[in-house]
């Protein structure tokens, strides 16, 4: 018996399953690694890993997979006697409906009801009396019977083989139906046998039984019975090859990094507690965890100096998924953090090639008398401003970023800096630090670069550069708090100031209406450039003319001071 993946880990993507063996009266469970080694079209959904090979098991597989699961019952430790298996068993329900719908297609198959049909169908049908043509009993169960879904629902397959009287009882469950098969068990058997035939390809089929509208006790769950001519070739054990080596990348670094991503969230209603649910992977430096955690429904920039903490105090959700040397091939992370680790020297460069354009825009603002300002902002603490890269939406970053909600990661170079690169909605924020000094080994705290002050675009570009095609425009920022604290640091500096009793009434005029901007500005800090642009340089410009008046003998008449 395979059970279904668990989608809260990783084996939805790993290839591994949970699976229960029975030989004789010993039972062996495990996690065994199966890959269905089949390719898919390119229009299938995300069941698909990233180089094409399906990850979804069919029925076509069985006869593939048994033999591979025998070949790692090394990876199987005893579980229990056949007659003892715990009540709190995940296998229990499933093996005692699967030995019901054995024991039904028993009865079925010696009834009067089924014998009088086959009897007459032989004469139309001759593929039935014929010993060399294979077939198959199909049993379809109810779907809509809540207790079947229940018992069912995280079983991805059944096989079974049963000795007795002489028969083989040949039984597969797989979506919803059983396949039986009955040949000739007279003679030596083999102790483990692994063959199981092919069902997935039909010929003609006769339905011997309809129980639809039976009104007998037990065949609720049922709802045919069918005798189908099989066209499928044997499978030869020869032919099986081994569990193939899954595919892994190396996402490895010189550089010590704790990245976090976010997967978005696919299932149930946003508004709900399902919603809040979502998978994340954590690299904490060599190492990369992955599991199901709770966050809010909807998550928003302004958001993300919470998210990542609440993220990392639910640590104990999350399991260990592998090295970062080998990420497999199919979890989701391993596109949006393959594109990261690309696009991040790029930007580190487009970074260091604006220190001479901002030095331009020093030396043309300084002409204006606005040079201070701008440069005490750009040399200041580099936690107050952050550079924004916008792309196009090409193949490559819509294949990487597709799934992903928001991702973030902290890169400490070995020249003692710390790079802060922060992925949200099509854009990277990208910030530097110094990093000179004992670092924290596990730091969660990120900048919010969710309010805008003041900003300017450093360059703009057509088709991209080399490393990044999709590269539109780079700009650099003040955050919102920083472009704040500045303007009431300057308002105050002002005030504090003595000038003759004229002058200063048009100062505290001036300051009074400048903080009621301020009043505007820090209710719409989402959306204060331009206009905050423009009312910081009235501000700026009004200080200077301020000061300049201070050192003049004359006083401004009354009436324009009133005006």
């Amino acid at each position: 018996m395979i059970r279904k993946p668990d989608p809260n880990s990783s084996d939805i993507y790993s290839g591994e399953r949970t699976v229960l063996f029975r030989c004789g009266n010993w039972c062996y469970q495990g996690k065994v690694t199966l890959d269905y080694g089949h390719k898919s079209s390119d229009d299938d959904d995300d069941s698909n890993d990233s180089d094409g090979t399906e990850t979804r098991m069919s029925l076509r597989d069985i006869p593939r997979l048994i033999p591979l699961l025998q070949r790692q019952q090394s990876k199987l430790a005893f579980f229990c006697n056949s007659n003892a298996i715990p009540q709190t068993s995940p296998f229990l329900k499933p093996l005692q409906y699967a030995q019901e719908a054995q024991d039904f297609i028993a009865e079925q198959l010696i009834s009067q009801e089924v014998n009088d049909v086959m009897e007459r169908m032989e004469k139309m049908y001759t593929w039935m009396d014929d010993d060399n043509t294979k077939s198959y009993f199909e049993l379809t169960a109810d779907k809509s019977n809540d207790n079947t879904r229940d018992i069912m629902d995280d079983i991805q397959c059944i096989c079974s083989k049963t000795y007795a009287r002489g028969l083989v009882f040949i039984t597969m469950y797989f979506e919803d139906t059983f396949y039986v098969s009955v040949s000739d068990g007279s003679g030596d058997q083999p102790l483990l046998d692994v063959r199981f035939p092919d069902v997935s390809n039909q010929g003609e089929g006769v339905m011997l039984r309809d129980y639809g509208d039976s009104p007998k006790e037990g065949m609720g769950m049922w709802t045919k019975l069918t005798l189908w001519q099989s066209l499928a070739a044997d499978v030869k054990l020869q032919q099986i090859i081994k569990p193939k080596t899954m595919k892994t990348k190396n996402l490895s670094s010189e550089a010590y990094i704790q990245s976090y991503c976010v997967l978005k969230n696919k299932g149930g209603d946003g508004g709900s507690e399902q919603g809040s649910f979502r998978t994340a992977l954590f690299r904490f430096g060599s190492w990369c965890y992955s599991g199901r955690v709770q966050l809010t429904p909807k998550i928003a920039l302004v958001d993300l100096p919470h998210v990542i903490p609440a993220l990392r105090m639910q640590q104990s959700r999350l399991e260990f998924l592998c090295d970062v040397s080998q990420m497999p091939g199919r979890s989701p992370f391993v596109k949006p953090l393959e594109f990261a680790m690309k696009i991040a020297p790029v930007m580190e460069s487009e970074v260091v090639n604006a220190e001479g354009v901002l030095n331009n825009l020093v030396e043309r603002l300084s002409s204006m008398g606005l040079g201070d300002s701008i440069s005490q902002w750009l040399e200041g603490d580099p936690t107050d401003s952050f550079f924004e890269f916008q792309f196009a939406d090409d193949k490559e970053s819509q294949a990487a970023h597709k799934d992903v909600e928001i991702m973030c990661s902290k890169c400490y170079d070995p020249n003692g800096i710390v790079t802060i690169s922060i992925y949200f909605e099509g854009t990277y924020y990208l910030t530097l630090l110094e990093g000179g000094g004992e670092q924290p080994l596990l730091d969660s705290k990120f900048p919010n670069v969710s309010g805008k002050g003041r900003g300017y675009q450093i360059r703009a570009y057509d088709n991209g550069v080399d490393g990044w095609k999709s590269l539109r425009k780079v700009s650099v920022w003040q955050t919102s708090a920083a472009m704040q604290k500045e303007m009431e640091g300057r308002i105050s500096q002002v005030s504090s100031s003595k000038f003759p009793w004229e002058k200063q009434i048009l100062i505290n005029a001036v300051i009074s209406v400048s903080r009621r901007w301020m009043s505007s500005v820090r209710l719409f800090d989402n959306c204060m450039a331009p206009a905050t642009l423009t009312i910081y340089f009235r501000l700026e410009r009004t200080r200077q003319l301020v000061e300049q008046a201070s050192g003049m003998q004359s006083l401004l008449p009354r009436r324009e001071m009133r005006n």
